[in-house]
């Protein structure tokens, strides 16, 4: 059965999850033009202080069938200068990402440890 068929079949609305970056309160109403896109600021706050923290890089990878894609790299940031960044995975690939095609980084916190609970 469609969501949307269901939800005035019986009278009432499903939940609606806010979108990230949309004021709260304000979805639902329909107030919001065609043109009003939600937009998000994209910032590489990644630099040579973040050497030896974890981070995520998002950037613009050269595609198989050319043209480009976008992809996250999640590691160990071993490098970062002016023209580049070096991120070791947790596979053990070292990906060098050049700033040009950075579109956002950040540091984030080690990984959630595995095994029992103390």
């Amino acid at each position: 059965m469609n969501p949307a068929t269901a939800a005035s079949e019986s009278g009432t609305r499903p939940p609606r999850r806010r979108l990230v970056g949309e004021p709260r309160g304000q979805h639902g109403r329909g107030d919001r033009g065609a043109g009003d896109a939600v937009r998000y600021r994209l910032e590489v706050r990644v630099g040579p202080a973040d050497v030896g923290r974890r981070v995520v890089i998002r950037w613009r990878r050269p595609a198989a069938g050319g043209g480009d894609e976008i992809a996250d790299v999640l590691g160990v940031l071993e490098a970062a200068d002016r023209d580049a960044f070096t991120v070791r995975t947790a596979a053990g690939e070292a990906v060098v990402i050049p700033t040009g095609r950075a579109l956002a980084g950040k540091s984030v916190p080690a990984p959630p440890r595995r095994g029992r609970p103390a």
